[in-house]
């Protein structure tokens, strides 16, 4: 599943947006945003907490710096995920993880040295 459903992609971009803002909406539906090719649709689905691993696993590979930096500070980052997005080229990636809550003082440092 590497796009968007058609039903999906036919619907305007506000109204996706709103959908990745959903709580309640299914985790393969949020899955399928996250391969939106409208950033702000991706953006927004990196504060919505109902994703899961393989979501976020996208999200923090996006080639949109503002989305991986927006995902560097979601709430369930597992350690592979952390290790990954520590590894980012852009500084605000790598800051918004530090100043993020999942992050450990052992792994700020071997982030900074």
């Amino acid at each position: 599943m590497n796009k968007i459903p058609k039903e999906l992609s036919n619907l305007n971009v506000s109204k996706r947006i709103s959908l990745a803002k959903k709580k309640e909406l299914p985790v393969n539906v949020l899955e399928q945003l996250s391969y939106d090719s409208n950033f702000r649709v991706r953006l927004e689905l990196t504060k919505n907490h109902n994703l899961n691993s393989k979501t976020i696993n996208k999200l923090i590979s996006d080639e949109n710096a503002e989305v991986r930096a927006s995902c560097a500070l979601y709430q369930k980052l597992n350690t592979t995920h952390i290790e990954k997005t520590s590894q980012d080229k852009d500084k605000n990636v790598v800051v918004n993880l530090i100043n993020s809550k999942n992050i450990n003082l052992q792994q700020i440092k071997k982030i900074s040295a």
